[in-house]
């Protein structure tokens, strides 16, 4: 069975890094409009990081992943793709 995919709209962008080795990843914590936060993980989309600034308004499309890493698990979404607001 194929992973359901998810849309949120209107999500703000509260913070944005490159991760990975080579910086070819973004980690997004963003912001719901009712107010819960949650992070987000892009593989492969170093390309959006310059446009996406604090506060800045996006639309996502992403799975819901078990991230986890030294032991720890949390939820995180895995991104397909982002729509630039």
């Amino acid at each position: 069975n194929a992973e359901p995919v998810f849309t949120t709209r209107r999500v703000a962008v509260e913070d944005a890094r490159l991760i990975g080795k080579d910086g070819k990843h973004i980690k997004l914590r963003l912001k719901s409009e009712d107010g819960d936060n949650f992070d987000a993980v892009g593989f492969g989309m170093a390309n959006f990081y310059s446009q996406l600034s604090h506060g800045k308004l996006i639309d996502i499309a992403y799975v819901v992943n078990v991230d986890r890493w030294l032991g720890n698990e949390r939820l995180q979404l895995k991104l397909r793709d982002i729509q630039l607001k």
